[in-house]
């Protein structure tokens, strides 16, 4: 099997707000630590038309915001952030696409066959987005399509749902100590090196919505 995850978590002090190379209270010891979990997943990208699904070579990802109650509709919240690439990464390939110059149409969010059923509405920023539920023998997932989403900033994709259920609950792919969101960003539609028409760049990651039994903030 040419697939991968690396499950990790990252432990240490906050910093002061706009001013991250100073830590907040670095001798007092009331201030919360932080302790991000996150999986880095790799592929084998010639399996799938050459599509780059490396996370490290896209500059988006989609990460878990909150879950809460948003004008009496429960929702939950996550959000599309850029990073630019390193230039010492940008193009390790030749023959295949550059995906570090990218958009985000599609979103495919692995989630609980419940859940899938349980989502009323999807935005992004602030948009009525269309989303389609899917299936296979396997597992269950929503596709948010049509976002043609290019920015260097943050964008937010809500989901309102029909009933509450916690992030936990709807996202239920595990590692030793945290519950995940699975996702697929697909993007560059166009022809790739054989002259099918297709997302030439498609990179998958997933995000803690559960850390050791406490919500992931």
């Amino acid at each position: 099997d040419n697939t991968g995850a690396c499950d990790y978590q990252a432990n240490g002090q906050q910093t002061v707000t706009g001013d991250p190379l100073t830590i907040n209270g670095a001798d007092v010891y009331d201030i919360p630590p932080c302790c991000p979990n996150g999986v880095v997943m790799w592929f084998d990208s010639s399996a799938d038309n050459c599509c780059v699904d490396t996370l490290s070579r896209n500059p988006y990802r989609l990460g878990f915001s909150n879950d809460s109650i948003v004008n009496d509709e429960p929702t939950v919240q996550f959000v599309i952030m850029y990073s630019a690439v390193p230039a010492s990464i940008e193009t390790p390939n030749l023959d295949q696409p550059n995906c570090t110059v990218n958009d985000v149409d599609q979103i495919i969010l692995y989630l609980d066959a419940m859940a899938v059923a349980n989502t009323k509405t999807v935005f992004v920023n602030g948009v009525n987005a269309t989303f389609v539920p899917e299936s296979d023998a396997y597992r269950t997932w929503i596709r948010i399509i049509n976002l043609h989403y290019v920015s260097t900033g943050t964008a937010t994709v809500v989901l309102t749902l029909f009933t509450p259920m916690d992030a936990s609950e709807m996202c239920t792919a595990q590692t030793s100590t945290s519950k995940l969101c699975e996702y697929v960003l697909k993007g560059n539609y166009s022809s790739d090196f054989n002259g099918i028409d297709d997302w030439q760049c498609c990179p998958h990651g997933a995000t803690a919505v559960q850390s050791l039994g406490c919500p992931a903030l």
